[in-house]
């Protein structure tokens, strides 16, 4: 042990256990159950008497606004806990109470240690800086207590600091006066009196936000400590107020860049359930790793009222009744529950009981609030005995001399450090600091500088035992220890601060060199199209310099000014947009651009708007040769079309002239079915040259043109055949329409001739195209007299059934021919 743990200890061993008078009272009803010898000798009561007697009984606690030590004023810096106690005799004196909880016969007791400092207050104000213990006007956490009449009975001097009140202008203020004070801590202690359902101290929290005189915000955590006495009236009220202004503005600062990286999202504080007749029907894993228990026992093995405390039991019956009568209503309380281990957690639990058409369900929340709980119960064991809020504090607190060394620590720095309590004790900060990290010689200055009363906020670098080195945030704050001035350095392990901070500098770097060498030209203009920043790539493609332009309209600057209504309009847009227009160089030129905008939207408002512009010109100017060239190509195309089908017209009326200089009725039909074949590739060429696509046509309008045709030619050889067509919109390249046009040709100039002898009643030729699954399907059929045998045996030696055959092959079609009941081809083929 250092030199300071062995003075910490000779105080304890001589001030507190070996001289002084000690009670152990219940809490709540003050009743006294065991008292030292030294407290009968003091009091002159015999122990049977003290046993009879509350603590109440033996005096009354010092108001300091109406007190004087001797002629002068008592200041704001006296500890609170001082008692005017009464002997037997009638003798009166000064005691200072310090007070630790603890459990003694299955009941909750606190043991008291009366500190006889009649002497000190009898010296003057000054001597009583010598009282012993911490004092709470030096911690960095306001402290507000409140009588049963929510009247300020105690203000330390760090709440006077956080809300820039005197101390005595709020003592005896009742709390709906203050302007600091949350409307809701009025409600929630109100609703407490008024609810009845506390047995026992009921803690909460809560958050403020408000303005102080000076129009400063502040924003501050509340953890309050409601306490009644013995007849369960309202005793006192404790609130420990932390400021968080500056933990906010951090995270508001980091959220507001666009990269905060879902700080809150990420960091899941809060268990989350869904409830159906009394059992649970989904937890979140916060909640299961609150109370130890799987998902799959939540779901198929425990209830509800197993979590709940014995003690609180009660009061969940007593909610789910006021559920059960109003079943669209929410809800927000406290109470306790018990892990898997057997451990009592203290909750705050808020959500809406909502009716379903099948079923009434809880959806809610758990905060776990046992911590803050903790911090508070140390504080009722008295303001002046720290050790339990002290420890439960989440922050690592240090106590110093004026030599740097530490004198006492929170558990908090074990856990941060990994050190023993008694391996701190007596160091310097040297043995916790990562030396190649941080400046001795500084921070020795900013300790010298908190312990003449200038606070110190900065960054610092520890190393824990394990070596591993973490940043911390560290406030340093003067104060008073035993009647000693020293430091109490207040740090918060910031690790996932400065990870954040590094990957959004490191996101900031790289986005800056997207921007300044990005080869597309880049604006940032603010949200009234101002210019605050142009990158190289914009100041190559519109020739104007950064210096130049910056804090002008850009619409003025590049915009033609047919167009400015509509890009001013597009500078108004809340969502990001895309279009190609032309835009003006510095030297006059237009240029064509794609123009992509990114408005840079926070919170709701358009603070900025990206500009992006990619020069397009030479792209469109190629663009419109390509266009221009082809069109040329497709008139060229058009014409071979055109001078095609007329060759074929000629070759059509040569055929035709030859037809009727013939004699032999077998010559003129075949001469017939030689023009009717060059009319079908004839037709096709005629229909690609009006048509605007020139590499396929609408096959199912050729095929009723095709057929009229063939119809047309056959009329004075035959009676009318009626011709039932049907077609799928299929669109055909020409090297599938000539070979299917002639097919078609074929098959129905067949049926013609061969398929209705004059006997034959109602010659009917069906006809139907279809498109399935990128092939076309053909179905040609008539009504006539069949094939007299199988198609592959039929017309060995005609030239049209050796068309067919070599056509379909040409189309890699699949053909099957049924010559019963009349002839029936069908035959598909892919359409590409």
């Amino acid at each position: 042990m250092e030199k300071n743990d062995t003075s910490y200890q000779r105080i304890n061993d001589e001030l507190i256990f070996n001289s002084k008078a000690m009670f152990v009272y219940e809490i709540g009803s003050l009743r006294i159950v065991d008292a030292n010898s030294q407290a009968l000798e003091k009091y002159g009561f015999s122990k049977h008497e003290l046993l009879q007697k509350r603590m109440s009984d033996l005096g009354e606690r010092i108001h300091y606004d109406r007190e004087f030590i001797g002629d002068e004023p008592i200041q704001t810096s006296v500890p609170t806990n001082l008692w005017r106690h009464r002997g037997r005799s009638g003798d009166e004196w000064i005691v200072q109470l310090t007070t630790q909880r603890f459990q003694h016969n299955g009941r909750s007791v606190e043991l008291a240690v009366a500190h006889d400092v009649d002497s000190i207050v009898a010296s003057g104000a000054e001597a009583v800086e010598e009282l012993p213990g911490i004092e709470y006007n030096h911690l960095p956490f306001g402290v507000i207590e409140w009588n049963s009449s929510l009247e300020v009975i105690g203000f330390t001097e760090e709440a006077e600091k956080i809300f820039d009140q005197k101390h005595r202008s709020i003592l005896q203020m009742p709390a709906r006066s203050l302007w600091f004070v949350p409307n809701e801590f009025n409600e929630r202690v109100t609703n407490i009196l008024k609810s009845g359902d506390h047995e026992g101290d009921v803690y909460f929290t809560l958050q403020s936000e408000v303005k102080k005189p000076n129009g400063d915000q502040v924003v501050c955590q509340w953890f309050n400590l409601v306490t009644f006495d013995d007849r369960n009236n309202l005793a006192r009220i404790y609130s420990v107020i932390e400021e968080m202004t500056s933990q906010r503005k951090t995270l508001l600062d980091l959220g507001n860049t666009g990269l905060s990286f879902r700080i809150f999202n990420e960091q899941s504080f809060a268990g989350a359930y869904v409830i159906s007749n009394r059992s649970f029907v989904y937890v979140n894993p916060r909640l299961t790793e609150l109370t130890g228990y799987s998902l799959r026992e939540f779901t198929d093995e425990i209830e509800l009222l197993d979590l709940i405390s014995p003690d609180d039991i009660g009061l969940v019956n007593r909610q789910i009744k006021k559920w059960e009568k109003n079943p669209d209503g929410s809800f927000e309380f406290t109470l306790r529950i018990l892990t898997k281990q057997g451990k009592t957690l203290h909750i705050k639990t808020f959500g809406s009981a909502v009716e379903t058409d099948a079923d009434q369900i809880l959806l809610g929340v758990v905060v776990d609030q046992t911590d803050h709980v903790k911090a508070l119960e140390g504080y009722r064991s008295s303001l002046q005995s720290y050790q339990s809020l002290f420890d439960s504090i989440t922050d690592s607190i240090y106590i110093q001399d004026k030599d740097g060394t530490f004198l006492e620590v929170n558990k908090e720095v074990e856990k941060m450090y990994g050190y023993k309590k008694e391996e701190i004790l007596g160091k310097t900060p040297a043995f916790l600091a990562a030396k190649e990290k941080v400046d001795l010689e500084d921070t020795m200055q900013r300790f010298r500088k908190a312990l003449a009363g200038e606070p110190q906020y900065f960054r610092w670098w520890g190393r824990r035992k394990n070596g591993e080195a973490f940043p911390k945030d560290l406030k340093l704050s003067k104060g008073r220890f035993f009647g000693h001035d020293v430091v109490i350095a207040v740090a918060r392990d910031c690790t996932e601060i400065v990870r954040r901070e590094e990957e959004l500098k490191r996101n900031e770097e790289l986005f800056e060199q997207l921007f300044r060498n990005s080869p597309l030209g880049i604006a940032l203009l603010d949200k009234d199209s101002k210019i605050l920043q142009v990158n190289q790539g914009f100041e190559s493609l519109f020739g104007y310099r950064q210096s130049e332009i910056s804090g002008k309209d850009l619409d003025d600057l590049i915009v033609p000014e047919d167009d400015l209504n509509q890009a001013r309009g597009l500078s108004e847009s809340t969502e990001p947009f895309t279009f190609t227009k032309k835009r003006r160089t510095k030297s006059g030129e237009l240029l064509d651009v794609i123009i992509y905008g990114v408005p840079v939207i926070v919170e709701g408002e358009t603070i900025a708007i990206y500009g992006l512009y990619m020069d397009i010109t030479d792209r469109i100017d190629a663009e419109e040769k390509v266009k221009k060239s082809l069109e040329e190509k497709e008139v060229l195309l058009s014409e071979i079309h055109h001078r095609v089908k007329n060759n074929l017209a000629v070759i059509s009326g040569l055929l035709e002239l030859q037809f009727h200089n013939l004699e032999s009725a077998e010559a003129k039909s075949a001469l017939r079915d030689s023009q009717m074949r060059v009319s079908s590739m004839a037709l096709i060429h005629e229909k690609l040259y009006q048509n605007e696509n020139l590499s396929e046509i609408d096959f199912g309008a050729y095929m009723k043109e095709l057929v009229d045709v063939i119809v047309e030619s056959h009329e004075n050889e035959q009676r009318s055949v009626r011709i039932e067509l049907e077609s799928d919109p299929v669109e055909l390249p020409i090297a599938k329409a000539i070979p299917c046009g002639l097919v078609i040709n074929e098959i129905v100039t067949n049926s013609l001739k061969y398929a209705f002898p004059k006997s034959h009643k109602d010659p009917v030729i069906g006809i139907n195209l279809q498109h399935e699954n990128g092939r076309a399907v053909m179905e040609i059929s008539d009504n006539g007299v069949g094939l007299p045998k199988p198609f592959e045996e039929v017309g060995d030696g005609s030239l049209g059934t050796l068309l067919i055959k070599t056509l379909i092959g040409q189309l890699e079609a699949e053909l099957t021919v049924d010559g019963e009941s009349g002839t029936r081809y069908i035959f598909s083929f892919d359409l590409l």
